[in-house]
């Protein structure tokens, strides 16, 4: 459906539900109810809260608390409840939208200040303080869907750019042929690209959106968290310049929540409708203490295994291969992200390979290393001729490989005549301290061995001609 076509269907169903009000105000209070519940469950429950559904209910429906989780995530929730409260009664009120009432939410939902992982413009992981009320003081940088780093207004420019859109909404919320949907789906879209706080913005800007739509006489909406990937497609292809996606998304939405309001008008039942996307993501919340989770390789899961895992390895591996230098003249290094462009219809692709200045460097070639082409680090520390008079020519050669498969991540480390060790980790897992100490010790125990190999059989030559 065209963002056209949704918004000619939200303005259907709204003179429908027109003509059928005013509804009852038992039966409007259930739909508000329900609403306000879905609300509530799909903008806070996540990784920072662990609420099941039924645990939303009934803190919301009975103000109760059902389950022993933490205390904080029951009060986050009933914050959150209550400014949705605040937003319903200020709706009506002909309320100006403003700076300070706009960090006023920001300061209600959020219990303290705390910390949350953020990233440089380098995709390097930092943890940043969120001040409640205030706006961002360090710039905030996400990945977008296709693994680029996403940056938005610096703390400098957010001021002067949130007086702009307040201007501009000002402006266009009078204009007598404003469309209320697209007026929130615009205004949601510069705010998101503003992300003028270190945190919760995404929430903010669900609260806005909804104001802006109650104040036009329309519904709320719900944007559910089963349909996130979708959302945050949508806002990739606004950042293209194709507003339109978003637009149907938000409508579709409002079509969404007008139907609610239909049913609820026509006597229909309107009681657990999405009941099986709550039991779905209840079960996911159960089977996730019983192992760790399959984690699908994406750029963010990546770079924080190469930080955790890889580069520690890597650069005591270097460290390694550094220390048999004193045996050889010459060494060559190769550090290399290396991947498949095109696997071809025998699958015989053409390589291609970017050589690293250093470790540190890996980082910014696998960020900018599209995923699909299935990513591989090599080290490669090729040692020749040994430094000492008779011996023949003498090569040694050892590797250290990470390759980056769908599920895991397969560490090698091999010399030229095998493999010594290799580990394949889910990543979701580090690699451990046994681990990490046993890859470095059987490529150190086989270079010394090869070594070893070397001096012996040319001690027993000496020894030949000693007698001779």
């Amino acid at each position: 459906m065209s963002s056209v076509h949704s918004l000619k269907k939200v303005e259907k169903l709204r003179e429908e539900l027109s003509s059928l009000s005013p509804l009852k105000t038992d039966v409007e209070n259930r739909i508000l109810q329900k609403i306000r519940l879905e609300w509530n469950f799909n903008s806070i429950v996540g990784d920072r809260n662990s609420l099941s559904f039924e645990e939303t209910r009934t803190l919301i429906t009975q103000g109760t608390t059902k389950g022993n989780k933490p205390l904080k995530d029951y009060i986050e929730m009933k914050i959150h409840n209550e400014t949705i409260s605040w937003m319903f009664e200020i709706a009506s009120l002909g309320f100006v939208l403003n700076e300070d009432f706009i960090k006023q939410i920001h300061e209600s939902i959020l219990l303290e200040p705390y910390e949350v992982q953020s990233f440089t413009k380098k995709g390097k992981p930092i943890l940043k303080m969120v001040e409640l009320g205030k706006y961002k003081q360090t710039p905030n940088y996400f990945f977008g869907q296709n693994g680029k780093i996403l940056d938005f207004a610096t703390p400098e420019e957010t001021p002067e750019k949130m007086r702009e859109l307040l201007d501009w909404f000002a402006e266009e919320r009078q204009k007598p042929e404003v469309n209320a949907v697209s007026l929130a789906t615009h205004f949601h879209y510069k705010f998101v690209k503003i992300q003028p706080f270190d945190d919760a913005n995404g929430r903010i800007a669900k609260f806005l959106t909804n104001l802006i739509l109650m104040q036009f006489g329309y519904p709320p909406i719900v944007i559910k968290r089963s349909e996130k990937n979708v959302y945050h497609f949508a806002l990739q292809e606004a950042d293209k310049g194709k507003i339109e996606t978003l637009l149907d998304f938000i409508a579709r939405n409002v079509i969404g929540s007008l139907e609610l309001y239909l049913k609820g008008a026509k006597g229909e039942s309107i009681d657990e409708i999405d009941l099986l996307e709550k039991d779905l993501i209840e079960l996911e919340q159960r089977l996730l203490k019983l192992g760790s989770k399959i984690v699908k390789r994406e750029k963010i899961v990546l770079l924080d295994i190469f930080d955790k895992s890889i580069l520690p390895l890597l650069n005591k591996q270097l460290e390694n291969y550094g220390r048999f230098d004193r045996f050889y003249i010459d060494k060559k290094v190769e550090i290399l992200i290396t991947s498949l462009t095109n696997l071809g219809i025998n699958g015989d692709g053409e390589k291609k390979s970017f050589q690293a200045k250093s470790t540190a460097h890996l980082r910014e070639l696998l960020l900018n290393e599209p995923l699909d082409l299935n990513p591989a680090i090599f080290v490669n520390y090729a040692y020749r001729s040994f430094n000492r008079d008779g011996f023949a020519d003498v090569e040694y050669n050892s590797q250290t490989v990470v390759c980056f498969d769908e599920l895991e991540y397969i560490i090698t480390e091999r010399n030229g005549r095998g493999i010594h060790s290799n580990y394949a980790k889910k990543y979701s897992e580090e690699l451990s301290s046994d681990e990490f100490e046993d890859i470095l010790n059987k490529s150190s125990d086989a270079h010394k061995e090869f070594i070893e190999q070397k001096i012996q059989k040319m001690e027993l030559s000496e020894k030949k001609l000693i007698k001779l």
